[in-house]
């Protein structure tokens, strides 16, 4: 191809997807707006030719940002590497608040209409229209879609790269309290089928750990083969590798607060953290001084990988 056909190639390519921009968790100004509509609009009418029924609703589920890799207007980047129960949910309403994304994602401003009703549903699937693909659903996605918790990566490299440390113990009861104390245990449910001491939880951990089962990776967890494969209970060096110069900030989850600081002086726009601790009312699970040892040992190599920047026990 000649350089003037690979430069028409090029520039059809840009504006189509200035004209016809695939999702983006990140992106949602007026053209991704219309282009969303347009497209869920062409899908219900192609999904109404195959099924013979055309939805009454339909939303799209967004790319999520890639590695959490996000861009400030002066052109900055910045990656936040989730961890899961290390303020996960606090710092994911900040950012899709900041991006002025929240229309994308569940119960955001409430529930749309229809997305309470059983009948509404339809499971996620792909579908392509017009040559672009993309997964729909209803109702709309989980938050968590916006930038999904992995396996450490150092790539894509970013200006800013920022994580939320927790001491191992703060994490464990956690765990226990959102897992054990305000689950509504079902049978077929498993693991978490019916309600453990903390010391019998801790043992049901500790049969597996050795296995070392976060390093099959996110996509290949199966939880219900036991609690040791829960990725709300894997090491915190699985989210955030093994080396802790890599980052520039190093957030402790005893001072959230300095979060919020954090991402309002980047974005200059103010954002408070919000308040969405669930297990307000349980009660505390007692730790003994045995049962303590036993969680720390499980994350021995959190605590010689991030040392002095582990914050203390909260319990």
């Amino acid at each position: 191809m000649s350089s003037f056909g690979k430069y028409l190639e090029d520039t059809s390519t840009a504006l189509r997807n200035w004209l016809w921009p695939p999702s983006s968790a990140a992106q949602y100004q007026w053209r991704h707006r219309v282009s969303d509509q347009l497209f869920l609009e062409l899908a219900k009418r192609k999904i109404a030719r195959k099924q013979g029924k055309r939805p009454r609703y339909l939303a799209l589920r967004p790319r999520p940002v890639p590695a959490g890799l996000l861009r400030l207007p002066d052109g900055r980047s910045y990656r936040w590497f989730p961890v899961l129960k290390n303020g996960y949910s606090s710092v994911m309403n900040m950012l899709v608040a900041l991006h002025d994304v929240q229309a994308r994602y569940n119960g955001y401003p409430e529930p749309l209409p229809g997305e309470l009703d059983a009948d509404c549903r339809i499971e996620p699937f792909d579908i392509r229209v017009l040559g672009r693909t993309e997964t729909v659903q209803y109702p709309r996605p989980m938050m968590a879609w916006f930038v999904r918790a992995n396996a450490f990566s150092a790539h894509p490299c970013a200006d800013m790269r920022f994580c939320i440390l927790r001491h191992p113990l703060d994490r464990f009861v956690s765990v226990y309290r959102s897992h054990m104390l305000r689950t509504r245990f079902e049978p077929g449910w498993r693991p978490y089928n019916k309600l453990l001491s903390p010391d019998a939880f801790c043992a049901e951990i500790e049969k597996e750990w050795h296995q070392r089962p976060w390093t099959e990776g996110v996509d290949n967890r199966r939880m219900e083969d036991g609690y040791a494969r829960d990725w709300h209970l894997w090491p915190q060096h699985f989210f955030l590798g093994r080396d802790a110069t890599y980052f520039t900030h190093i957030f402790s989850f005893a001072d959230v607060a300095r979060i919020s600081e954090f991402l309002s002086d980047l974005h200059r726009q103010r954002v408070d953290m919000p308040h969405s601790n669930h297990s307000e009312g349980m009660p505390m699970p007692h730790l003994s001084a045995s049962l303590r040892r036993r969680v720390e040992a499980l994350y021995k190599e959190d605590f010689e990988i991030f040392g002095r920047h582990m914050p203390p026990p909260q319990i």
